[in-house]
């Protein structure tokens, strides 16, 4: 017998789940590494993914065999992404069955138990995906911070500073958001900030880490900071319902991601936007973590159905 790994290559992290089937048991390596490798670059985000399976398998023993690989990315659901990284991670040597598919998918596989359903995962980025009763997908979000992430943690950061610029240009704003923000950039003055966001090494992981300053602030009655985690619920449920449409039918709900599984204003803003629309909706938290999911998957294509009800390190952390 041997070890099947899931792996989860989000923004920020990369997570792998390494399920021993002689053992029933499983392990779980985290790495705080980008894994994206639209955002991260490819070599980068393969480094990380890499160093994520050696360490885990390292921890297998010389014994078991590495019977498969499924790896869900962020980027991947770009098919030229999906293909490369696929071929890369084979040309390594892990094992013949490796399977790339979009973080999403995995995210979806792991919240349900299996692919039906629908997920909202907010971490550094956001996006909904779900599969309807009839096996039809749908997507919303997933367009990256240019253009897109509503409701992520670089949405909470990236509203933070506007709230800090508009307080340095008295029009409005907050002291208490100014203040954070340059604490947190190690900033004298705000205009020092631009060189920030606008080099070329620039990364989102660097203003979505602003959202944890913004929840402590809103924990402590800050009102705009507040205000900002609500924004991001609300608009998490807006991505969520674009789902809905595209799907054509009602479906259970599932939120995921750091940010809806750490931030209760985000996660009771999120849910009471979708209820005013749809009073009778399923909205629950996640059964299993999203590496967990990637096992699912795997399991899938190997013919081999899993029980992860008994495995701690399967169950959803707060990514």
């Amino acid at each position: 017998m041997g070890y099947i790994v899931g792996v989860d290559a989000g923004g920020s992290k990369v997570e792998a789940l390494a399920l021993d089937f002689e053992k029933n048991a499983a392990t779980l390596t985290v790495l705080e590494r980008p894994g994206n490798v639209m955002a991260a670059g490819n070599d980068r985000a393969l480094g990380s993914i890499v160093e994520a399976l050696n360490a885990v398998s390292e921890r297998q023993g010389k014994g078991p065999e590495c019977l498969g690989v499924c790896v869900g990315a962020a980027g991947a659901g770009n098919d030229e992404v999906r293909r490369n990284l696929s071929r890369a991670l084979k040309n390594l040597g892990f094992t013949e069955n490796v399977i790339v598919v979009p973080d999403y998918k995995i995210a979806l596989a792991g919240a349900a138990g299996r692919l039906r359903g629908l997920v909202v995962v907010s971490g550094t980025g956001s996006v909904a995906y779900g599969v309807n009763s009839r096996g039809e997908e749908a997507v919303t979000g997933g367009w990256g911070h240019l253009v897109g992430d509503e409701g992520s943690g670089y949405f909470i950061g990236q509203m933070a500073i506007k709230e800090a610029i508009k307080y340095f240009e008295r029009r409005g704003g907050s002291k208490d958001l100014y203040e954070e923000v340059l604490s947190y950039f190690n900033l004298k003055d705000l205009t020092e900030i631009k060189p920030i966001l606008y080099s070329a090494e620039f990364s989102k992981d660097l203003v979505a880490g602003l959202a944890l300053r913004v929840s402590h602030l809103a924990s402590w009655g800050e009102r705009a900071a507040a205000k900002i985690l609500e924004e991001a619920g609300r608009s998490l449920a807006e991505i969520a319902k674009g789902a809905i449409n595209k799907l054509g039918e009602l479906c259970d709900i599932y939120g995921s991601g750091s940010v809806l599984l750490k931030e209760e204003l985000v996660y009771e803003s999120f849910v009471r936007e979708l209820y005013k629309t749809y009073p009778g909706l399923k909205i629950s938290r996640p059964m299993y973590r999203a590496a967990a999911g990637a096992l699912i998957l795997l399991g899938g294509e190997l013919g081999v159905k899993l029980d992860l009800r008994g495995i701690k390190d399967a169950r959803p952390g707060l990514e």
